[in-house]
């Protein structure tokens, strides 16, 4: 006979964008004298995912290297490979249709910030810093197969982007691990790739590969059975990291919290996760305190290497 269970605690951080309303916009630019119009649709819940994960300083990876928004950027890229013939051609699309959004400043200041939006809220919002533009423009290019660093402009307070060599492309570039990286300004138009400010010329900027971080999400499954053999103040609960990035995830630990609706904190600890394999799920079982007056709710925190980089929030529920 199954169990039968007096409540559950079952969700994900991943985000929820099937049958979601999506949020239009539409935008022109201009390349070798010709006029391009394009649409993009994106659905609210992906750019509400993202607007609730962590912030990374000077971490651009993470930002470009989050796989839930590739739908979005293949169907945008899917674009610029059919009106681009060559490598460069496709690339310089892209930068043009970049260019195209309204340059922000953001509170922080001018040049490179603290805070970077993730390319799916710089889609949205269409509008952006040069970080904001430089991530957007590398997601960009990896869903065309097109590889690119980051170029940090620090003494000139700018971020500019990095496009891996190609027969088609030509101008200025920078050597990163024996290959050639072309210059590409992001955020004023008119330029073409290997075309560089009068303000950069002659600037060495510090170079930084941008597909290569581990993106991290987490799961979780708590339940009390009738017969469960634990005193009645105890429930289990398993606790699941999952790898969604380029890179393994090292000293992975989730912050767990029992919230009661007072904003009490009824219980705490953590789960040792440890490594976690790119395209991979680690799982590990811990046991809480139930909450015996009024509703409950679980909380987590996911952190690597010290730093945070996944929240979640379980629904709440009685467990009287």
């Amino acid at each position: 006979m199954p169990p039968v269970y007096v409540w559950t605690l079952e969700g994900h951080t991943a985000p929820e964008v099937d049958g979601a309303d999506t949020y239009e916009s539409e935008f022109s630019y201009e390349l070798s004298g010709e006029t391009h119009r394009m649409s993009t649709e994106i659905p609210e819940g992906l750019v509400d995912y993202y607007e609730s994960r962590p912030r990374h300083d000077g971490e651009w990876g993470r930002y470009a290297s989050d796989p839930h928004d590739r739908f979005s950027m293949l169907a945008t890229a899917n674009y610029f490979e059919q009106v681009g013939e060559t490598t460069g051609e496709k690339a310089n699309h892209a930068m043009r249709f970049v260019q195209s959004l309204e340059y922000t400043r953001d509170e922080i200041g001018a040049g490179i910030s603290q805070y970077t939006a993730y390319p799916v809220e710089t889609m949205e919002s269409t509008e952006g810093d040069c970080e904001d533009t430089t991530v957007l423009l590398a997601e960009l290019l990896d869903a065309m197969n097109l590889g690119s660093v980051v170029l940090a402009f620090y003494d000139q307070q700018h971020m500019a982007l990095g496009v891996l060599g190609a027969d088609s492309i030509s101008g200025q570039s920078y050597q990163y691990e024996g290959d050639s990286y072309y210059y590409a300004e992001t955020t004023a138009p008119g330029w073409r790739i290997g075309e560089v400010p009068d303000r950069l010329q002659g600037a060495s900027p510090e170079i930084f590969p941008i597909h290569d971080s581990p993106v991290l999400n987490t799961g979780w499954n708590a339940r009390r059975a009738i017969d469960d053999d634990r005193p009645f103040w105890e429930f289990g609960l398993e606790v699941i990291a999952v790898n969604n990035g380029r890179a393994v995830a090292r000293d992975v630990t989730v912050d767990v919290t029992v919230e009661q609706r007072n904003g009490e904190v009824f219980d705490q600890g953590q789960v040792e996760i440890g490594q976690v394999a790119p395209n991979a799920g680690v799982g590990r079982g811990y046991t809480a305190l139930e909450a015996y007056d009024g509703e409950m709710r679980l909380t987590f925190q996911t952190v690597e290497n010290g730093q945070l980089q996944d929240r979640g929030t379980s629904r709440w529920v009685s467990p009287e």
